[in-house]
């Protein structure tokens, strides 16, 4: 999946836009997507304190760890 398609996930979903970005780190307590040259790295900023949760080859591997972290934080079955 791309961030186009997390996104509108999100949006059926009803997930706060102001506890993640898609497109790099964003203040607040929050998942981010940064991309940083030909990796991608997840992020969770809080309040600027950044914890770096994984670097992936693709922006497809990011997604879908995104995805995954917010399935088991949201309980969702799909």
């Amino acid at each position: 999946m791309n961030r186009d398609e997390l996104k509108k996930i999100l949006d059926v979903k009803k997930v706060p836009h102001m506890s993640y970005s898609l497109d790099g780190l964003k203040d607040g307590d929050c998942l981010c997507i940064v991309q940083d040259n030909e990796k991608w790295l997840l992020v969770h900023n809080d309040r600027g304190s950044k914890n770096y949760i994984g670097d992936f080859n693709s922006e497809d591997e990011v997604c879908n760890e995104f995805y995954a972290i917010l399935k088991r934080n949201y309980n969702w079955t799909n």
